[in-house]
């Protein structure tokens, strides 16, 4: 196609190239292949890395924001001693809006693979794991947000000495929404399997056991 304009912007530390059409608003796309930050000593924000591959918008015939495919493959910070948010990683596989009539927000599937923070001997926070494996909105003929499924598959937190909220487990294996006719909050599935905070010596509320099948 005619009228290419190549934007070539080099930051410290960064490369993007911008290709974009002219005359089509909907169709570009941005490429970031890397952005690196303060490899080193995990002072405050200095030690992350950024990597985007790919992201595209406007492959087709949709209007408006619907038609777009966004893929983040790895960001991490401030690998190294646990200072405050300093170290913690997320990991985003797949995120891909607009597959179908392009509806508003009810067609996309969002999928994140791992999110890790601060795996250690970190205070407050800084000591759980949380992961989601798979969130799909918006299949099927349903309105508004009556149609979508989330499962999530092990949440854990603060497993070591049972200081107040930090040492829990809860796991929720799946939660449907909207299988059905969709009227209104009605139709919907929710199944816990376990919730377990504070196994061992603590007290007050700190050692109970839930379970709901």
């Amino acid at each position: 196609m005619s009228g290419q304009v190549k934007l070539l912007k080099k930051r410290k530390g960064s490369v993007t190239v911008t290709v974009r059409m002219s005359g089509q608003k909907n169709e570009w796309t941005s490429k970031t292949v890397v952005r690196t930050k303060g490899i080193g000593d995990c002072d405050s924000e200095n030690e992350w890395t950024s990597k985007t591959v790919e992201r595209t918008k406007g492959i087709g015939d949709c209007d408006s924001e619907n038609e777009w495919t966004s893929k983040t493959v790895v960001r991490t910070k401030g690998i190294g001693d646990c200072d405050s948010e300093n170290e913690w990683t997320s990991k985003t596989v797949v995120r891909t809006k607009g597959i179908g009539d392009c509806d508003s927000e009810n067609d996309w599937t969002s999928k994140t693979v791992e999110r890790t923070k601060g795996i250690g001997d970190c205070d407050s926070e800084n000591d759980w794991t949380s992961k989601t494996v798979v969130r799909t909105k918006g299949i099927g003929d349903c309105d508004s947000e009556n149609d979508w499924t989330s499962k999530t598959v092990v949440r854990t937190k603060g497993i070591g000495d049972c200081d107040s909220e930090n040492d829990w487990t809860s796991k929720t294996v799946v939660r449907t929404k909207g299988i059905g006719d969709c009227d209104s909050e009605n139709d919907w599935t929710s199944k816990t399997v376990e919730r377990t905070k504070g196994i061992g010596d603590c007290d007050s509320e700190n050692e109970w056991t839930s379970k709901t099948v």
